[in-house]
This record gives structure tokens, C-alpha cells and sequence, in this order.
């Protein structure tokens, strides 16, 4: 069995792969290997529609990637808003949102009133891939952030996937990654392998990295560019590496609401 320090690796069965050993990224990372310019390009994270990405920054603890959806609201994964250390989310105060950063500057900062965190999400629990596919978690800011459009959430499914295949449709992923943390890093090249198997997860080929949890998976629709998944954790079968995301059609169940209220499980 392949050790990497700090991920914890399980193995299950995957629809187009005869075995996948999954290493899930637990933390938000901070320092790696750097990525050749021909996986990754930096994009202008100032204009639309990249501007709705931006930095999920945990008071000098590291940092995740988030996506506006609405106005007021950002997701992101859950466990990039989790203290381990207590085994509570964050406090609001140490969370802050800053979309369309690059290199020190951002277009709008947003500060945090409460969260949603997925109330089936438990890091503790022993079953890897039920982590997995409820690692989401919305952001709830105290105002709307001004000149910044959202990035709408598609309710992304098996059905509406087998759509996007046959039309071809270009899926990209962008995110601040470990290596070039401090730019907006885009791989317009990815390729959705499929559901896993009896489970809400999705596999992908984008070349996303720690930092990158949290990041937007985007489809076009022919009229504007829709959120269909955010990116949770890797995945590695020999030498060859894979992502897992969360389904947009997961999470378009949640209620504007639900994140009133301070943070709840």
C-alpha cells in the first residue's frame, strides 16, 4: 500500500477503472511542487467570470478556493472551513472570502456572517468516500459583494452529465493551487470521467492540488459558464492521478435560509 504523509488512502470500485486508491486532501495546503505552464495558465482572476473564484483565506492558516453562486453566497468544500484541532467549523471571524485575488490585490473582500456546513458531513467517520461526497459547505457573507456576477449552480446529475458528453461540451476548473497560490490558475482540458459507482462523486481529470479545495468545475451551457462541481480530493491508480468532486445536483438542495444561522453540522 502507497504511505503518503498527512492524506489517508482507500481503495473502492469505480465504474471505468477496475481500482482507484483514494488519497483524500484533509487540509488546506500551503507549499508543493510547482506546475508546468502547460497544465495550468494564469488567468486574469479581475474579469468575469473569473472574478467569482477567489481565495478562502483561514486567518493565516491556509487558504482553500470558493465560488460565488449567488450574490451573497460562496461553496466551498467543508473541510476547508473544519478545525480539526477542535472538531468545529471555524469561527466567522477567521474566515474571510476574497474573490478575483491576484498577487496581494482582489476585486471585493467578503467578510463572513455564518456557514452551512453539510449537516452529513463528519470528518470522523471511518467511511472515506461518505466524506467525500458530502464535503460541501456554503458561505454565507454579510452583504452582497458589489461588481462581482455569480457563477449560477447547475444541479449536475448522470442525466444532465450524459447531455454534456454528447454535446462536447469544454469543461474547465480553476483554482489557487498550492504551487501558485497567490494567482488564479486555470486547466481548460479537463475530462469527467463518470460517477463513482453507488456514489454521489464525480471523477475528473483536472490537474487540481491542495488549495484547490473548494474550486469550481465549469461547463458552458452556450449562453454563459455554470458551475457543475467543486473539486474535494485526489485520487491515484499506479502512476496515473485522478480528482473527485461534489455534484452540483448535490448541493442545489440547500436553502438560502439554512445560513442565517451560525455554523451547524
Amino acid at each position: 500500500m502507497i504511505y503518503i504523509p498527512g492524506n489517508m488512502l482507500f481503495s473502492i470500485p469505480y465504474r471505468l477503472l477496475p481500482l482507484l486508491l483514494f488519497i483524500w486532501i484533509a487540509q488546506p495546503l500551503t507549499a508543493g511542487k510547482r506546475l508546468s505552464p502547460e497544465e495550468r495558465t494564469i488567468v486574469d482572476a479581475a474579469s468575469h467570470p473569473w472574478n467569482a473564484i477567489g481565495r478562502v483565506n483561514r486567518a493565516g492558516t491556509g487558504h482553500c478556493t470558493g465560488v460565488l453562486i449567488t450574490p451573497s453566497h460562496v461553496l466551498t468544500a467543508a473541510h476547508c472551513l473544519w478545525n480539526p484541532r477542535t472538531g468545529q467549523p471555524l469561527p466567522v471571524t477567521e474566515l474571510h472570502f476574497l474573490a478575483g485575488y491576484q498577487k496581494g490585490r482582489y476585486v471585493a473582500h467578503g467578510r463572513v456572517k455564518s456557514l452551512f456546513i453539510n449537516p452529513h458531513y463528519n470528518p470522523d467517520i471511518s467511511d472515506h468516500l461518505k466524506r467525500a461526497e458530502t464535503d460541501w459547505a456554503i458561505i454565507n457573507l454579510t452583504s452582497p459583494l458589489s461588481g462581482v456576477k455569480p457563477l449560477p449552480l447547475m444541479p449536475l446529475n448522470r442525466a444532465t452529465l450524459q447531455k454534456l458528453h454528447k454535446s462536447g461540451n469544454k469543461i474547465e476548473q480553476a483554482g489557487y493551487s498550492r504551487d501558485w497560490q497567490y494567482v488564479l490558475t486555470r486547466d481548460d482540458d479537463c475530462v469527467l470521467h463518470g460517477f463513482i459507482e453507488g456514489k454521489k462523486l464525480l471523477a475528473h481529470s483536472c490537474r487540481a492540488i491542495g488549495g484547490d479545495s473548494g474550486s469550481p468545475l465549469i461547463a458552458n451551457d452556450g449562453k454563459r459558464r455554470l458551475v457543475i462541481a467543486i473539486h474535494v480530493g485526489r485520487a491515484k491508480e499506479n502512476e496515473r492521478e485522478l480528482g473527485l468532486a461534489v455534484p452540483g445536483g448535490v448541493i442545489s438542495g440547500w436553502k438560502k435560509e439554512s445560513v442565517t444561522s451560525p455554523a451547524q453540522r
